[in-house]
This record gives C-alpha cells, structure tokens and sequence, in this order.
C-alpha cells in the first residue's frame, strides 16, 4: 500500500492511484546514501597519497565522486521501483533527498578542524549541483528500464494488488 500522504501531495493520476510513489523515493535515497558510503570507502582505500595536499585533494574527489555515484544509484532505483507514473520525478526526489537530507549532514560533520560549518554547507550544496547530472543519467536509466520492463511483461503476469478500503 503506498502512504497515504502522497495523495495530498501530488494528487491522483487517472487510475485513482497516488501520482508519486513516496517510498520508492525513501527507499532511493537511503540506498544511494549507503552506496556512496560504500564507494567512498572502497576510492580511499585504492588512492595513494603523497602528501597533504595531494590526499587533501584526493579525498575531496574521492568524497564527491563517491556521493554522486551513489546519488545516481539511488536515484535509479527510486525511479525503477516507483509503482507510480511519475518516475523521473520519484526518482530525482530519491537522488536529492538521499543527497541532502543524508550525505550533506555527513559532509559537514566530518569537515577539516579549519573549516566552518558555513563553508562545509556550502561545498556540499556545490557537491550536489556538480553531481546532478550524474543524478539524472541514473534516475534516465532507471526510468527508461522499468518502462522497457513493464512493456515486455504481460499484464496479466504481472501481480495486482486490491485497492485499500
């Protein structure tokens, strides 16, 4: 059963069903959160450094390489799991709130002694802007795939939930 705000947030598409699916933005957002965790750890462990300024930089890189990887992971699956028609949308909405409701906190809670918070925020939204187009190649793919999917599969194969009280 998706929840029952998403009617007041986005209406009822033509099959009285809600038009954005909230979960699969959750869900979205919360896996490529944990994917960019997991890439960012697996580039610092491979990136050799040769001094401070080199693995300043190269954690830096590491960091925002990792967030928008996982962003566009995340962003995919959102709009791949999304029973609604607004895919795209479910999809964006996984990547950026994964984005900035989880890994901007993290940027800034583990910036550099001589960093202020202010400048932290800033950099990370300057992350997001800069890893959005990441962001919209996953959120493409993942859209465009459960469109092939859901062309391919018969609709009678297909399982079908009731409709709530």
């Amino acid at each position: 059963m998706l929840l029952r705000c998403n009617v007041a947030l986005t209406g009822l598409d033509k099959n009285n069903h809600p038009a954005l699916d909230l979960r699969a933005v959750a869900a979205g957002g919360v896996l490529g959160a944990g994917a960019a965790f997991l890439i960012d750890a697996a580039l610092r462990q491979s990136s050799p450094s040769v001094g401070p300024t080199s693995a300043a930089l190269s954690d830096a890189f590491d960091a925002f390489a990792a967030a928008a990887l996982g962003i566009s992971l995340g962003g995919a699956l959102a709009a791949a799991a999304s029973r609604a028609e607004l895919r795209f949308a479910a999809g964006i909405l996984g990547a950026a709130f994964g984005y900035l409701a989880i890994l901007t906190p993290v940027f800034i809670a583990t910036r550099a002694s001589d960093v202020s918070s202010g400048r932290a925020l800033r950099d990370a939204l300057v992350g997001f802007v800069v890893a959005l187009p990441a962001a919209v190649i996953g959120v493409s793919i993942g859209a465009a795939s459960r469109g092939i999917a859901s062309r391919l599969i018969p609709r009678n194969r297909r399982t079908r939930r009731s409709a709530p009280p």
